[in-house]
């Protein structure tokens, strides 16, 4: 039995073989074994021993369970260089570094470590062995399930922070702080790092190191499915620096509009764990941070405010008008701000759209489209009788140009008119009578006040500082 062996240890084969490969001879303490084989444990009957499922979270992909073969536990040292190190690139710097600090994180790895609150029962950081030798360390074998030493270097795949916390820990030991805190025995005097070893193998046509570059992105993923309670989730940044490694690693041109490599790169975001609405936005900021010339431009807010300026106009102040009725109180405001309406009796109202949908390609905006109505209608309410019309001013910051111009298309027609027959519905839906209180149920005779334009975006389609009007 398995447990038999935990519990019985002095069973311990100093020159375990692995892989064909025999470790180098050390000594190590019954107290070492013994605390070692007690998180081995700990990790054995919580079943969180690193596959494919796990590591990569790739559904069903077919042959995808031969990417990731779980090696065995080890316990290293968490200094840098010898037992175990950060992957590098070939200029020698050290890849995927997170984009935001996790300072106060490590910070929480120190005291847990030294608290004996490191948790054994759920996902653990994981590393790969590589080919240099280095002072042997305790490894557990999965498939032999003996307690052995090993000396091959490991690369850090997963773990960075509590790497950095264990590391930390030690360094704290130094002080009398640290020592105060210390609440667990250290058979050797120095906390130790718990790590699974694994190996990547080709896989459902992708190579070795393609997944595992894949599997180091998906490490804190909020999409992906773990039992494991990330201490910071990936950000943006994380995820554009992981794909992009993976789309250099494939050989994707980003130059390259065809079907084809739109599908290679959104086979990538899937992997990823990117939502399909968002496909879009990722595919054209890959391609801006590419340097590839763009058939839609990103507006910044200066964009924004030099167009309005050269109009002669300024962007109406939405903020008292979107969450709630409005009241004649509000016309303090035109008194303070007079070029709010401009010299034709108009109000410009800013909005981004996204156009989110199940497809990538939807027209709808569930949010921004409510916002804007309900916006459109308290200003109506209070200047309605000073205004011309309300301009709602359209842009779209995350969408190819082929979905702008479907996004343009519903706005301008069917946002104000759909959202208008849902209001008549619901009052005549409510009325107690026996007719309707709404006897002109044509939409097309309300919303004469409103009117959608939108900024100039698409090349060769639209022209630079003019409207378009669809």
């Amino acid at each position: 039995m398995l447990f038999d062996f935990f519990d019985n240890n002095d069973n311990f084969d100093e020159n375990t073989s692995w892989n064909n490969e025999v470790s180098t001879t050390k000594k190590f303490s019954k107290k070492e074994k013994e605390s070692f084989l007690a998180r081995v444990k700990k990790a054995t009957l919580a079943e969180i021993e690193p596959t494919s499922d796990i590591v990569l979270d790739q559904g069903d992909t077919p042959g995808i369970e031969r990417a990731v073969e779980f090696l065995g536990w080890a316990e290293v040292l968490p200094e840098f260089g010898d037992q175990i190190d950060y992957p590098k690139d070939e200029n020698g710097i050290e890849k995927n570094v997170r984009a935001i600090s996790v300072k106060d994180k490590i910070t929480n790895f120190i005291e847990a470590n030294l608290k004996g609150r490191i948790k054994y029962t759920q996902e653990q950081p994981w590393a790969t062995p590589q080919e240099n030798e280095c002072e042997p360390y305790l490894f557990f074998d999965a498939k032999t399930k003996q307690l052995g030493t090993l000396n091959r270097q490991l690369l850090l795949g997963a773990g960075r922070t509590r790497f950095a916390g264990a590391n930390g820990a030690n360094a704290k030991l130094k002080t009398k702080e640290g020592r105060n805190l210390l609440r667990v025995e250290l058979p050797n005097g120095k906390v130790m790092f718990f790590v699974a070893v694994i190996k990547f193998h080709d896989a459902s046509g992708e190579s070795a190191a393609y997944w595992e570059e894949s599997a180091r992105g998906l490490e804190n993923n909020v999409n992906r499915v773990t039992e494991e309670i990330p201490q910071t989730y990936s950000n943006r940044e994380d995820e554009y620096i992981i794909i992009t490694n993976l789309i250099n690693m494939k050989g994707i041109d980003l130059n390259d509009d065809s079907e084809s490599t739109k599908r290679a790169i959104n086979r990538i975001l899937e992997q990823q764990k990117v939502k399909e609405h968002l496909k879009p936005e990722y595919r054209l900021e890959l391609k801006r941070r590419a340097g590839v010339s763009q058939p839609v431009e990103i507006l910044s807010n200066k964009d924004i405010s030099d167009f309005f300026k050269s109009k002669g106009i300024v962007k109406f102040p939405v903020d008292k008008f979107a969450k709630r009725k409005t009241d004649e109180s509000k016309l303090e405001l035109l008194k303070n701000n007079p070029n709010i309406i401009d010299r034709e009796g108009r109000i410009h109202v800013l909005q981004l759209f996204e156009g989110s949908g199940a497809t990538g390609l939807g027209t709808i905006d569930r949010d921004y489209d409510d916002r804007v109505f309900r916006t459109v209608v308290n200003i109506l309410r209070v200047y309605g009788k000073l205004i011309s019309e309300v301009v709602i001013v359209g842009y779209c910051n995350k969408n190819t140009a082929e979905h702008i111009q479907k996004i343009r298309e519903y706005k301008s027609y069917d946002l104000i008119e759909e959202k208008v027959v849902a209001c008549m519905d619901a009052v005549n839906a409510l009325h107690r009578g026996t007719e309707d209180v709404i006897k002109d149920s044509d939409p097309k005779h309300y919303g004469k006040k409103v009117t959608v334009k939108f900024l100039p975006q698409i090349s060769n389609l639209d022209v630079k500082g003019q409207w378009v009007v669809v």
